[in-house]
């Protein structure tokens, strides 16, 4: 016999049992997962896709945009809130520089969703206690989208990286001041729409208020104060449309300065309550800061 036809004779002996067996195998786990699918009931897919819409939900309450931060120079400044998710928009060609509070270290790895078409690198500035860690995202194409995940000892910080053809933030950072709670008198159950001033009884206006500057070069400051025993307003000029948001400031019980959550519907900047002592500040610097105080007092 044919050497070579010898050899496919016993190939072709052995080979039926085995190709025969992996078919078998092959159809005991389809039947196995066809059992699986047929014991999930119509319930369970019910639920399931219920879970999904919550999820959805939560990540798009989560999600915070620019427009959500206020401006220091060319820093994007977003709230930190815990849980939250803030987008990050790139450039190719440019570097994107995410900046850690003053002393805060990363703990373990930077992680990203997309090394392949991203960069990161880890940097520092200032020396001793005030070492402030960097981290640098750079995309190499455009149009990409995936998640960033910096863990550090204080706090984990959940991004959205997106890289446009057009637009970029040059510098993103946070504002770790906690918004201030229950300090207003009285307080509004109910958040509703904003207020006109068109909405307010002339009898009930108050313009007790005292307007003390830093800087008295500055022309950004408001025009004039006031409250209808509910709400307080601040009054600017038009022009600030075109300018950088300022941030509100109240005084805590301890002194310590806490985040004033506000309504914007120019010219008028509305808050829920009354307060004694207001701040405005344009960034962290002393000469953009304005103080506000009520004449006659809340409490």
């Amino acid at each position: 016999m044919n050497k070579g036809l010898l050899i496919i004779g016993i190939f072709a002996l052995l080979a039926t049992p085995v190709f025969g067996q992996d078919k078998g195998i092959n159809k005991a786990i389809k039947e196995f997962d066809d059992i699986g699918q047929e014991h999930r009931s119509k319930e369970w897919f019910n639920k399931a896709e219920a879970a999904k819409e919550k999820v959805v939900l939560a990540l798009d309450t989560a999600r915070k945009a620019p427009d959500t931060a206020h401006n220091l120079g060319h820093i994007t400044s977003y709230y930190y809130v815990p849980n939250d998710i803030y987008a990050v928009y790139t450039k190719t060609l440019l570097v994107t520089d995410i900046i850690l509070e003053v002393g805060e270290e990363i703990a373990g790895e930077v992680h990203i969703g997309d090394a392949a078409r991203w960069s990161i690198a880890v940097g520092t500035t200032g020396t001793g206690p005030g070492v402030t860690q960097h981290i640098y995202v750079k995309p190499y194409q455009e149009r990409l989208l995936t998640n960033l995940i910096i863990p550090t000892n204080q706090r984990t910080y959940m991004i959205e990286l997106s890289s446009t053809k057009t637009f970029y933030m040059p510098s993103v950072k946070w504002d770790y001041q906690k918004p201030i709670t229950g300090m207003f008198k009285p307080l509004d159950k109910e958040v509703t729409a904003p207020a006109t001033i068109a909405n307010v009884a002339p009898e009930n206006l108050y313009f007790g208020y005292d307007m003390r500057r830093k800087d008295r070069k500055k022309s950004w400051g408001p025009l004039r104060i006031f409250d209808d025993g509910r709400k307080t307003y601040i009054v600017f000029d038009e022009e600030m449309r075109h300018r950088d948001t300022p941030v509100i400031y109240a005084k805590t019980d301890s002194g310590d300065l806490a985040l004033v959550n506000f309504r914007v519907n120019m010219p008028y900047y509305i808050i829920d309550g009354l307060m004694d002592e207001i701040i405005l500040k344009r960034g962290h610097k002393s000469k953009d800061e304005i103080k506000i105080t009520r004449k006659n007092r809340v409490g």
